[in-house]
């Protein structure tokens, strides 16, 4: 009776009162499921703008950044070192991680080596999300209001847990009606296996052919000229800094290596930057390795190649004078 009687009160009350109420008790609730949701239990958990404010708000910065496109991501998912945070934009280049690195406050946060992949260095411009986030303004705003932040959005606190309720109502089910066996998934014939396989590879033949048409094309020498210059300046800064700077190109499909595209941007960062003022990473011969769309890395190759990074960083540094 009392509860009804305190509902029946707030009805009553003005709308701009119990805006100001709703306002509140979803203010708590929201500090409240921060507290008790995990970070790496959030749905942005992949998201570059939860990455970068993530990289802003650490108290201490990683001794090793590795800086990349979408290519160099599939390795993010290999790097269990605390020591070494990865930076990687699907649909930009290592400028963004360049970016974000500039905009730090203070350049004793900067890591001690920043390895840059150069293959999509033609992505030269910040996105519209970076630039937005590396404005003074709005970025004071998301690191004194942890509300604004990606990681804290509502639909990211909520989307994981949504997502592993669906997906397990979905096997409960599937399980009983037939359709799935509960406790083990259901083999492949051979023959489906087969069928698999094939039209993996024609999905991959459609994918390098997609590429060639976009990859062997002629690049303005201009364009090669600002590419050069914004990350030798980036260079420099860091160098200046006493960060020591690594490049490496990672390997594409052998069909699409060999095209102007890649090539062109190549052998640009390469007389740019010779192994006589920035070390380089060996290169790797792209048919040794296995692809998902002709551009980027399957699993296990990803996998490979990284471990093949962080030891070839490794002995980088441990060479005489560095």
């Amino acid at each position: 009776m009392n509860f009804m009687k305190i509902v029946s009160s707030f009805l009553n009350l003005p709308i701009a009162w119990r805006s100001a109420c709703f306002l509140v008790v979803f203010i708590g609730l929201h500090w409240v499921t921060t507290r008790i949701i995990p970070e790496s239990k959030r749905l942005p958990e992949r998201d570059p703008i939860a990455w970068a404010q993530d990289f802003f708000l650490r108290s201490q910065k990683p001794e090793t950044l590795i800086l990349g496109s979408s290519i160099a991501d599939r390795l993010d998912p290999f790097n269990k070192d605390p020591r070494t945070t990865m930076i990687t934009i699907n649909g930009g280049s290592s400028f963004d991680g360049l970016a974000i690195l500039g905009a730090l406050d203070n350049p004793d946060d900067l890591p001690k080596v920043v390895a840059i992949e150069i293959n999509r260095l033609v992505v030269l411009h910040p996105k519209e999300w970076l630039s937005n986030l590396l404005e003074e303004n709005y970025r004071h705003a998301w690191e004194n209001f942890p509300i604004l932040r990606e990681a804290n959005r509502p639909v990211a606190l909520m989307g994981w847990p949504i997502h592993v309720t669906l997906n397990k109502a979905a096997i409960t089910f599937n399980a009983r009606n037939g359709l799935i066996t509960a406790s083990e998934p259901v083999a492949e014939t051979a023959e489906e296996t087969a069928v698999f396989a094939a039209d993996q590879a024609k999905l991959l033949e459609l994918n390098i052919q997609d590429k060639t048409m976009e990859l062997d094309a002629e690049l303005d020498p201009k364009w090669i000229q600002e590419i050069v210059a914004t990350l030798d300046a980036h260079i420099t800064s860091l160098e200046q800094h006493n960060v020591r700077v690594i490049l490496f190109h990672m390997p594409i499909h052998p069909e699409l290596q060999k095209l102007k595209g890649p090539q062109t941007i190549l052998h640009a960062i390469k007389n740019a930057f010779p192994e006589s003022r920035v070390p380089w990473v060996p290169e790797v011969s792209p048919s040794d390795y296995q692809y998902t769309d002709a551009v980027h890395l399957d699993a296990e190759s990803a996998k490979a190649y990284y471990e093949f990074l962080i030891s070839s960083i490794d002995s980088i540094l441990l060479r005489p004078g560095t």
